[in-house]
């Protein structure tokens, strides 16, 4: 099974295939009402060279 490599992850296409290891999770959160803004990740895929950091945001699951 082939997977993509997190830097050929672009906006030129919607759905990407990816094994990652997650290095590191936390929360965003407004520090005015407590909301979550975002949960944010650092990944790491197998060429294990740079880790990159990604956001998902409420809406986009």
């Amino acid at each position: 099974m082939a997977y993509d490599m997190l830097d050929a992850i672009n906006n030129g296409k919607d759905s990407w295939k990816v094994k990652v290891r997650v290095i590191s999770l936390w929360d965003v959160v407004n520090l005015n009402n407590n909301e979550l803004i975002s949960l944010d990740m650092t990944l790491l895929d197998e060429q294990a060279i740079d880790p990159r950091r990604f956001s998902i945001h409420d809406g986009e699951f």
